[in-house]
């Protein structure tokens, strides 16, 4: 599912949820989340030619008081961080056909996103901010893409990035030096922190496992 173009990534500004604002980069980039996954640091390493893959689709959400059941149904979660609530449901196919709708083709131009995830989102969404996230990357190429609701409203993303210019579809680009790929964009949103030596895909640990599958194994 790699191929592609580019459009503007854009830097959201405070929501409404309560939730953080994505805030610019300066310093590190937002980029060692590829690091973790190729064993090598920076951008230099986008054209490592090693058969290392990475795949993802979930959604993200807080407890906010919900039971880590009530939250998955009618699928399986994880709890990232026990000490802020950060709970990562992965989004497998059998999930999909749970939760779906009759209409199963994608929308808002994401690859995967059906009309039945978001409609669990937005539900999800009416008691703490949730996101939709999804990853793809084999050897040092790849694509991001990320969206927030609140309240049942989008309001951050949605985030559509590239490491190299034409991986994707026309609408996801290679951000600018200095600003995040989509995933970190949305977990700086849901209240993520980096600190000095990591970003927000480490600190959370987004690559401990390198596919849904493996994540959804973690829920048993």
């Amino acid at each position: 599912m790699i191929r592609g173009d580019r459009q503007t990534l854009p830097v959201s500004t405070p929501d409404q949820a309560g939730c953080a604002a994505v805030p610019e980069r300066s310093g590190r980039d937002g980029w060692s989340w590829l690091a973790v996954l190729t064993g090598k640091p920076g951008r230099s390493d986008w054209h490592d030619d090693g058969a290392v893959a990475y795949v993802l689709e979930a959604l993200l959400t807080r407890l906010s008081g919900r039971t880590l059941d009530s939250v998955a149904h009618p699928g399986k979660a994880v709890l990232l961080d026990q000490s802020a609530d950060l709970v990562l449901i992965p989004i497998t196919e059998d999930f999909r056909g749970k939760v779906s709708t009759g209409n199963d083709e994608p929308t808002m131009r994401f690859y995967r996103l059906t009309a039945g995830i978001v409609g669990w989102a937005r539900t999800l969404s009416n008691s703490s901010g949730t996101a939709y996230v999804h990853a793809e990357f084999f050897g040092g190429a790849g694509f991001q893409a990320g969206v927030g609701w609140f309240g049942g409203d989008v309001v951050v993303g949605p985030f559509f990035a590239e490491t190299h210019q034409g991986v994707a579809e026309p609408w996801y680009q290679v951000p600018p030096d200095g600003q995040p790929m989509a995933i970190n964009s949305v977990l700086a949103w849901i209240g993520v922190q980096r600190d000095s030596a990591r970003d927000e895909f480490e600190v959370v640990r987004l690559g401990r496992f390198r596919s849904t599958e493996e994540w959804l194994a973690a829920t048993t």
